[in-house]
């Protein structure tokens, strides 16, 4: 295994903020992340991008604990979670006219 693979597998266990669990699968689907600073990752992410994907884990990036999400969608925190809340690892602001975006979206504007 490459070096690169090791750092992101030290990194990113450092990144998590928190893991949970939806009674419905499809909850994502109707998430609005307008107004909470976050964006999609992972799965939902492709399978937005796509509408081919049926994702089984799902990946929301941001800074803190995104709480009215949490209420709207009822889930629950667990360590068996496949509900990620990551922190954001990269240094720019989610734009207002971006949030519930795609990370992928923020990173190829950022790199435009």
């Amino acid at each position: 295994m490459g070096s690169h693979f090791r750092k992101t597998d030290q990194l990113r266990p450092k990144l998590v903020i928190d893991r949970f669990k939806a009674d419905n699968p499809e909850w994502w689907k109707t998430a609005d992340l307008l107004e909470q600073n976050i964006c999609w990752g992972g799965e939902v992410a492709a399978a937005k991008l796509t509408k081919q994907l049926k994702p089984t884990k799902v990946i929301i990036y941001g800074g803190e604990m995104p709480g009215k999400l949490i209420i709207q969608h009822k889930l629950r925190k667990t360590t068996e979670g496949n509900i990620e809340l990551i922190k954001q690892f990269w240094k720019m602001e989610i734009p207002f006219f971006v949030v519930g975006a795609t990370a992928r979206d923020l990173l190829l504007q950022h790199a435009q």
